[in-house]
């Protein structure tokens, strides 16, 4: 039998800071963004068309982190 929830291959430091974090995943999200685009722009059909919605969630992702670091900023 398959297990539900496998171990992640990678752990996450969970020392860091809540900036950090943040800085991780904008890092990320920009990265996955380069790559999707790049497999977009050299694709055609249904496959583009993937690769495209990819890249709106990431950037809709993005956008959400967006509002979250505005919602905890200092006025």
């Amino acid at each position: 039998m398959t297990n539900p929830n496998p171990p992640h291959p990678f752990k996450a430091n969970d020392q860091l800071s809540d900036e950090e974090i943040l800085i991780h995943v904008d890092d990320l999200l920009r990265w996955i963004g380069a790559t999707v685009y790049e497999c977009a722009d050299n694709s055609v059909g249904a496959e583009r068309d993937l690769a495209f919605s990819a890249l709106h969630k990431a950037q809709l992702a993005r956008t959400l982190m967006d509002i979250l670091i505005n919602r905890c900023s200092p006025a």
